[in-house]
């Protein structure tokens, strides 16, 4: 009977949906081409390489190694061990979607229990560095220190997430910790891990970039609604998708934009939950979870403020002009160049390539 009203609503959604794509859909072929162009001009370059790096990283071994090193620390300060520790490390600065993917190798390859999973979860979904201080403070707000400030707030809001979830979980995972290896997993061919690595950023660039279109869309859709007060569409689409979200703000509300990026948006959500498929994680959880971190970074940088006061020049606008598809050449080149990896590393061009070796 649930299941069966569950089908029911998502039909009816669709069923809307599906009207108000027809019915509005110059604002939505509106919403679709900005969309397409931010992912070009900003997505894609801030993501694509930490994505790469961030899972050559875990392929090549490294964060085994490092985590040797780490390992005492991690295991009385976070409950983590040393291979986690790094990869949390490395979802602070790689952006959202690529820590729940590390999160999920890490659960695949045995190296965190499920439940230990879930909870890295609840603090590893982070902007990373490009987007917010070079994609948020200089090119929407004009201003590479208030992207800073927003970045300090985003990733010290993640690490009071992972000291207070430490503190929860005590005796909970202590004793179900995995062991860091001793030794650094088989060795593969560098050329095969930075292939795979390559890859696997290419693949997520076009899924991230499609739920930032798909989102785009509908967010084109709801500025087409008359009936609603301008106050709610702007929450609406801020709540839905990040990147274009932050967009609406401008310097004077920083707080508001520092809730947005730890919230991160429906779309990041998705994202989230299609990057660690296997751990099952609820939506609930993620949803608390999020709002948790959004919360925390207001207010953070509402204490930032307090303590050191900005000055906004109010002759200069509040936002700069999204950069424009015709002044992004190696954002052009790299979205080229990652559409031919794809294409030429697919499945069965893969195997006859090696194979060939």
């Amino acid at each position: 009977m649930v299941v069966n009203f569950k089908k029911a609503v998502l039909t009816v959604c669709a069923f809307c949906i599906g009207v108000g794509l027809v019915a509005f859909s110059e604002g939505v072929r509106n919403g679709v081409s900005d969309s397409i162009e931010l992912c070009i001009s900003t997505v894609i370059p801030s993501l694509f390489l930490f994505t790469a790096l961030a899972v050559f990283f875990v392929k090549s071994g490294s964060a085994t190694a490092i985590g040797r090193v780490v390992d005492p620390f991690s295991r009385v300060v976070f409950c983590l061990s040393g291979e986690q520790f790094a990869v949390m490390t490395v979802s602070f600065v790689s952006g959202y979607p690529v820590g729940a993917r590390l999160i999920n190798e890490l659960y695949l390859a045995g190296r965190a229990t499920a439940s230990q999973a879930q909870r890295m979860l609840d603090f590893c979904v982070c902007g990373g560095p490009a987007f917010i201080v070079l994609a948020v403070g200089e090119a929407t707000l004009g201003s590479h220190s208030d992207g800073v400030r927003l970045l300090a707030a985003h990733i010290a809001s993640a690490v009071i997430m992972a000291l207070a979830s430490r503190l929860l979980s005590f005796g909970k995972n202590k004793a179900s910790l995995a062991p860091t290896p001793q030794s650094a997993p088989e060795a593969k061919p560098l050329s095969l891990v930075f292939t795979l690595s390559v890859t696997d950023a290419a693949r997520s660039m076009f899924g991230i970039s499609a739920f930032v279109i798909a989102f785009g869309g509908l967010g084109g859709m709801l500025s087409s609604l008359e009936f609603l007060a301008p106050c709610v569409t702007k929450t609406l689409i801020a709540l839905s998708e990040v990147t274009v979200g932050v967009g609406q703000f401008g310097r004077k509300e920083l707080p508001t934009i520092a809730f947005l990026l730890g919230f991160g948006g429906i779309s990041v959500h998705f994202q989230v939950l299609s990057a660690a498929s296997s751990l099952r994680f609820t939506y609930p959880r993620l949803l608390l979870s999020r709002t948790v971190h959004g919360t925390l970074s207001a207010i953070l940088i509402a204490l930032f403020e307090s303590v050191f006061p900005r000055v906004i020049n109010t002759a200069v606008g509040s936002t700069a002009p999204s950069p424009r598809l015709h002044g992004s050449p190696f954002a052009v080149a790299a979205l080229l160049l990652m559409g031919a990896v794809l294409i030429f590393y697919s499945s069965d061009a893969k195997a006859s390539f090696f194979r060939k070796e």
